[in-house]
């Protein structure tokens, strides 16, 4: 796409007024030629300001629409949806080296008079650059996916420029009365990279920004002093990424390196999740409307050890591959391996068709040998009494956020489990934590008497609170299912009611059950 000719204000305004602002995807296609064009040579002040407020509303149009075609995306994405994520991000970095240039130039020409108009204030350009650069952050963590190399050094950069403009910690209201300013932006980025984005659902990803972007100025960023011990967790303006460890050199380097004060921020959410516990309600404490208590209650124990800085996510980079794991999503393949609904000699399979003929009919209709569902192997990069951390350089399957899988252990045998960590590495592949269903298992076979109809099932002791494991579409609330005794984890009861959905699997989704 050509290059679109910016060299006069009417210019970037009539080119603006092109975009067909219906179509989120064209007006991508549109805008970022235009970001290009004023990221690589900036017009006089006034003008870059105009061209660029003027793109504000078409840029948000498309990060939202980014935002909607890539949340809860099963990963690896496919070809369409990989080409939003880096066209989405390729514009918004463009975006932000513009409003750099812009503040670069203004901060060149000492300060500006009191009430000086807008484009004028290095201080207004520095935020606008942090914003869109740490919007670039929250899109790949929302996609679950590793930032851009040298992201993480852009911000700080950023950041670093408008320190030595003198304008870092200045703040005013919006439009929408929220306080913004360049640490705000910065600070907030910083905490939404801590919260460990990658374990949470999307929900919970979009709450933690908004408490992030709100709570911000509880956790200044400060010079480090200019001798003393140097505190556990730092931030470095070098690294091309946020918050780290301590290193053995850093003594040495003490120019380049902040410190986040985060103690106001964390005596701040002690005191939140005090007055929760005490019946005060989500809206009365400032934390969003339409949540509950629990959720909030749930979300501050996740958000409290890392904005607390009493530990830290591990590092992006996948670690070292330790061993081989054999993992499975199939609902037939579950049954197989962790229920034992294995066809007997009368009545042999011999493929994954046959199986699932003979478990839902009764009959596979085929003669031979008996085949297990195939597993997919993955490196374990980390194996414990409560999770497997696994990594593959080429996924055969795609995965999603809280699915059910089934990972075997050293010795062959088979574990359920749900993904709750998933993050695409930025050399390729696919990092996932599975953590460990604990409790029975067992194949039963589940008669519901409402359509006549029996399925395959799985018993699940899950936290001493039963649960079936059932094939896609066999669930609805409040159904009553006849389950022989013996699988029923030794209950004399045979009858049970749905009552909810636990979690869900590839083609399955296990359901919590009350006895009648």
């Amino acid at each position: 796409m050509s290059v679109p000719d910016l060299t006069s204000p009417n210019a970037a305004s009539a080119y603006l007024a092109t975009l067909p602002l219906a179509d989120p995807l064209a007006t991508l296609g549109r805008l970022a030629p235009y970001m290009d064009a004023l990221a690589a040579r900036a017009l006089p002040a006034p003008a870059q300001f105009a061209a660029l407020h003027g793109a504000e509303a078409p840029l948000a149009l498309v990060v939202e629409d980014a935002e909607k075609r890539l949340r809860g995306r099963p990963l690896p994405f496919a070809e369409a949806e990989t080409a939003v994520l880096a066209q989405t991000l390729a514009l918004l970095a463009a975006c932000a080296d513009a409003w750099r240039r812009l503040a670069d130039g203004l901060a060149s020409q000492g300060p500006q008079p009191v009430g000086a108009p807008a484009h004028a204030e290095p201080a207004q350009a520095y935020e606008r650059a942090l914003f869109h650069r740490g919007q670039a952050l929250q899109i790949a963590l929302l996609a679950r996916s590793e930032p851009p190399a040298g992201l993480w050094r852009q911000l700080h950069g950023d950041f670093a420029a408008a320190e030595a403009a003198g304008v870092a910690a200045q703040a005013w209201p919006d439009r929408k009365g929220r306080t913004v300013g360049p640490m705000r932006h910065y600070v907030a980025t910083l905490l939404i990279d801590m919260a460990k984005p990658a374990s949470q659902s999307f929900r919970e990803q979009r709450q933690t920004q908004r408490w992030a972007r709100r709570l911000a100025k509880l956790a200044p960023v400060m010079p480090l002093p200019a001798d003393g011990e140097l505190p556990p967790f730092l931030i470095d303006l070098r690294a091309d990424r946020g918050l780290r460890r301590q290193g053995r050199n850093d003594g040495d380097a003490r120019g380049a390196l902040r410190v986040l004060d985060s103690a106001p921020l964390a005596e701040h959410l002690r005191r939140l999740k005090s007055r929760l516990k005490a019946g005060h309600s989500p809206a009365e404490l400032g934390l969003g409307e339409g949540l509950g208590a629990d959720e909030c209650s749930r979300l501050l124990d996740h958000l409290r050890p890392p904005w607390s800085q009493q530990a830290l996510a591990r590092a992006y980079a996948p670690e070292p591959i330790q061993g081989q794991a054999r993992l499975i999503t199939a609902f037939s393949a579950l049954a197989w391996h962790l229920g034992q609904l294995a066809p007997d000699a009368a009545r042999p399979v011999q493929t994954r068709n046959d199986f699932d003929r003979l478990v839902v009919f009764g009959s596979s209709g085929s003669q031979g040998t008996p085949q297990v569902p195939e597993a997919s192997e993955w490196g374990v990069i980390e194996q414990g009494a409560e999770a497997w951390r696994l990594f593959h350089p080429r996924p055969p399957e795609r995965l999603f956020h809280d699915q059910l899988v089934a990972v075997a252990d050293s010795a062959g045998r088979f574990g359920l489990g749900r993904v709750s960590s998933l993050l695409m590495a930025l050399g390729g592949g696919l990092a996932v934590k599975v953590r460990r269903i604990d409790g029975p298992v067992a194949g039963v076979l589940a008669r519901f008497a409402d359509g006549g109809e029996t399925h395959p099932a799985l018993w699940v002791g899950h936290n001493e609170l039963p649960a079936l494991l059932l094939p896609r579409g066999a669930y609805r609330r409040g159904r009553l299912a006849d389950v022989p005794p013996p699988a029923a984890a030794g209950n004399g009861r045979q009858q049970w009611r749905l009552e909810s959905v636990l979690a869900a699997g590839a083609d399955c989704e296990l359901a919590a059950v009350q006895p009648v």
